[in-house]
């Protein structure tokens, strides 16, 4: 038992930081990335309050941050202590949205004494006239941000307003993702009622895609698997494009691929022979074959560096043994 709330309670004491280093990745994270972070302070008393708009938000959920939260009115009092941000710190918080109108499955109750589905419900202007203020823009939220300079006892007040680009997933940042991965990775080890679709394999691949390893073989992986199987089908049209595709890359790249997917290289060649013989796929997987073995060839000869393990691969490590222990 490392004690970790312990630690989380005596940095908070001393506007400190904590961490537990278990090798050398962590060591290099904490002691020369973060370094900066933890020796130069530039603001104080750091609050953050996000502000939803309720005609785009229907309800929403902090995931995590449980033991961090103020009460609403603190946001403005200079004199209720926060934490500190150091020359290069960077938080992260994400949120679970509903937008209006959505059913929470009996989450909550409904209101008593107001329904959004009420014919009855006041036009803005009535609202207005009820002395209810109604504001009506495209912003999804309003970021406000209070922090003291280092030499200074008032706080300085920042508000940034947010409009929802419409952005998916596969458009988001690599952090953005990684960070996806570690929330949905922390709810499915406690079994979270908000897990909702999550599972060891998402978070596999959330983890992957957003810590950027195989980054530049993982289309090179999905076509070669793919020519493999439909090749072994006899779906002549499929293989035919996915091998066209892998045509496009480089030796290095398709040998790559072949050591970092589901395939083995005596199943590749079976069905490249397979290929082969079908007179639509011939030139094609004849093609495909020999670059490949040139590939193969070239990695056989030189050792090719291998990445420095990083948290980030680190935390695919995790997951990838919790699945398995899941799984029995």
């Amino acid at each position: 038992n490392y004690k970790d709330s312990k630690m989380e309670i005596l940095a908070d004491k001393g506007n400190g930081n904590y961490a537990y280093i278990d090798g050398l990745p962590e060591a290099r994270k904490v002691l020369v990335d973060q370094a900066t972070g933890l020796l130069v302070t530039i603001a104080k008393d750091v609050k953050i309050q996000v502000e939803f708009n309720p005609a785009k938000v229907g309800a929403y959920r902090l995931i995590g941050y449980a033991n961090r939260m103020l009460k609403a009115r603190d946001f403005n009092d200079d004199t209720k202590d926060a934490g500190e941000i150091g020359a290069g710190h960077t938080v992260t918080a994400l949120y679970e949205i509903l937008p209006p109108g959505v059913s929470l499955d009996g989450a909550i109750d409904d209101l008593k004494y107001q329904s959004p589905e009420s014919p009855d419900a006041p036009e803005p202007a009535e609202e207005v006239a009820a002395g209810l203020e109604f504001v009506e823009n495209d912003e999804l939220f309003t970021l406000k941000l209070r922090y003291k300079l280092p030499d200074a006892d008032e706080s300085i007040k920042i508000e940034i307003p947010v409009i929802d680009e419409g952005g998916t997933l596969d458009q988001a940042s690599d952090d953005f993702k990684f960070a996806s991965a570690v929330a949905s990775f922390g709810m499915v080890l406690r079994d979270s009622v908000y897990k909702g679709d999550s599972n060891f394999d998402l978070v596999l691949e959330l983890a992957i895609v957003g810590s950027g390893e195989l980054r530049l073989s993982l289309e090179a992986i999905e076509f070669l698997e793919d020519f493999v199987q439909y090749t072994l089908t006899a779906n002549v049209e499929l293989a035919q494009a996915n091998a066209n595709a892998l045509l496009e890359r480089s030796d290095l790249e398709l040998a790559l691929a072949l050591t970092r997917s589901s395939v083995h290289v005596d199943r590749f060649r079976k069905a490249t022979k397979r290929a082969m013989a079908i007179p639509e796929l011939a030139e094609v997987a004849a093609m495909l074959d020999e670059r490949m073995t040139t590939g193969l060839n070239f990695l056989a000869r030189v050792r090719m560096p291998q990445p420095q393990p990083t948290y980030r691969s680190e935390f695919i490590d995790l997951v990838r043994m919790a699945k398995q222990l899941g799984s029995k």
